[in-house]
């Protein structure tokens, strides 16, 4: 089964236009969405350049796969906010609350924390997190008001401010994995919440998220969460900058286990016919592996498919002619075992 987020087929023609093109179908969170996500460090990253043709380099970037955070939209059912909102997240306490149509995607709030500090915002007048169509220089601002609680330290208020969301760049990123992590055709988006809040004290919240897209892939493939709170007295500044990459859509990095580690699990796999034409046979009798990950050679990931009793059935008779390479995973998201399938009609 093709996985969740791949979009739509597309036309070949026209296709790099298109696919540097967001609107509400390959961007907005939909009920029943789910994707996972690897937390990465964030010490001298830096969200790059703008404008067309950049590149995007953070393949030395270190990805802790341990830290992996699973996220799902359903539909909202908390007072406070608007009927027919989505709340995505990972758990009651890390929600975002939003509302879609063609023409725009609305931010209505959720939770947040920075270092210590953490609340709730609810928007009255929501921001903005996409305009549809939204492609290369796409840009959009709203004024935002709304009530804001605070859990630690216990306040509570209102707030005002404004929304600004730009698509500044299209290019190439490049993660960890070299060819298994190189992604083209990806379009950045970039969203600023400021909130002047008035509370039993007073300052400013800044949000800001850099979110890199590709086409076909709806959740974003690396997100640079930026947060600053500023408290005017007692004069307090704090930040707070969070790097996460889409784990679903790239081949885990290389593991840091030695082959004479006791712990680095070798296993024994059949994969035939090779080369294929219509179906590839994946068949083991370790209990190990979940799923095959298969990405063509540009690192776009084409197919995901789960072992049932130690086998899979891949069908590539859709497959254009060429190579392809393969990893299989356990429950952890780390690489069992790598390599080639060739595809030939």
């Amino acid at each position: 089964m093709k996985n969740l987020y791949f979009s739509i087929l597309i036309l070949a023609a026209g296709f790099t236009m298109r696919g540097q093109t967001l609107n509400q179908t390959n961007h907005a969170p939909a009920n029943g969405d789910t994707y996972s996500t690897w937390q990465c460090d964030s010490l001298n990253i830096t969200p790059g350049g703008t404008g067309a043709g950049t590149l995007w380099n953070f393949s030395a970037i270190v990805i802790h796969t341990a830290a992996v955070t699973n996220f799902s939209t359903v539909a909202s059912t908390t007072s406070g906010y608007p009927a027919g909102c989505q709340a995505t997240g990972s758990s009651t306490n890390d929600l975002v609350y939003t509302a879609s149509t063609a023409a725009d995607l609305k931010y209505y709030g959720g939770n947040f924390k920075v270092q210590s500090y953490s609340g709730n915002l609810i928007y009255s007048t929501p921001g903005i997190y996409g305009v549809y169509p939204m492609s290369l220089n796409s840009t959009s601002s709203a004024t935002i008001a709304g009530s804001i609680s605070v859990v630690n330290p216990p306040v509570s208020g209102t707030f005002s401010g404004n929304s600004i969301v730009v698509a500044d760049g299209t290019g190439t990123l490049q993660l960890p994995g070299g060819s298994a992590g190189t992604f083209t055709n990806v379009i950045r988006v970039v969203t600023t919440q400021t909130l002047n809040y008035n509370a039993t004290v007073t300052g400013d919240i800044i949000l800001k998220n850099y979110n890199y897209y590709q086409a076909g892939i709806k959740a974003p493939l690396m997100t640079i969460s930026q947060k600053t709170i500023v408290i005017t007295f007692p004069p307090t500044v704090l930040t707070e900058s969070v790097i996460t990459i889409n784990k679903d859509y790239m081949a885990p990095p290389v593991s840091t286990l030695s082959v004479n580690d006791p712990r680095k699990q070798v296993i024994e796999m059949s994969v035939y016919p090779n080369p294929s034409s219509g179906y590839v046979y994946f068949s083991t009798e370790n209990q190990s592996p979940k799923d095959v990950l298969v990405y063509d050679v540009t690192g776009k990931l084409v197919e995901k498919q789960s072992f049932v009793n130690g086998k899979i059935k891949l069908d590539v008779s859709t497959f254009n002619n060429g190579l392809y390479i393969y990893s299989v995973i356990n429950n952890n998201g780390e690489t069992l075992k790598s390599g080639k399938v060739a595809v030939s009609h």
